[in-house]
């Protein structure tokens, strides 16, 4: 009989891998929920996929809110990081499976205005090309 030596609770590596199934069946978009007997989700997944045929993607929710914002992190030139002062991190993990590292740790606390600014700064010129960003920011 295999032991247990990540210290978790059972039910709670259950959730683990029931996300990161869940998550890594991304290209079946609003049908994954069609893999999945109603005992292998948590309560709350089962909530979501008893919603019928929706595509969602499950993350933990951060105090800095880092894998909601992931994907557009990393779409990101390292010199706009650079100019706005979030850390410049190898690679992303997509589909999420597991946050083993407690990424928290290593973001400032106002990660998510530093990713705005940086974020606006690189779209804005596409968005509006005929004016300065800085145009509309409030005084």
């Amino acid at each position: 009989m295999p032991r247990e030596d990540s210290g978790a609770p059972p039910c709670r590596i259950h959730g683990h891998v029931a996300v990161a199934q869940w998550n890594m069946l991304w290209e079946a978009a609003q049908f994954r929920r069609r893999f999945f007997d109603s005992d292998d989700l948590s309560e709350s997944m089962a909530k979501i996929a008893d919603l019928g045929d929706v595509n969602v993607v499950f993350v933990p929710r951060t105090r800095t809110r880092y894998f909601e914002y992931s994907p557009l992190f990393h779409l990101l030139p390292r010199r706009v990081l650079h100019m706005f002062g979030p850390p410049v991190l190898r690679g992303g993990q997509w589909p999420f499976l597991a946050d083993w590292a407690g990424i928290d740790d290593f973001l400032p606390p106002d990660f998510d205005t530093r990713l705005a600014r940086a974020w606006a700064w690189t779209v804005w010129p596409r968005l509006v090309s005929g004016s300065k960003m800085k145009a509309f920011i409030g005084r």
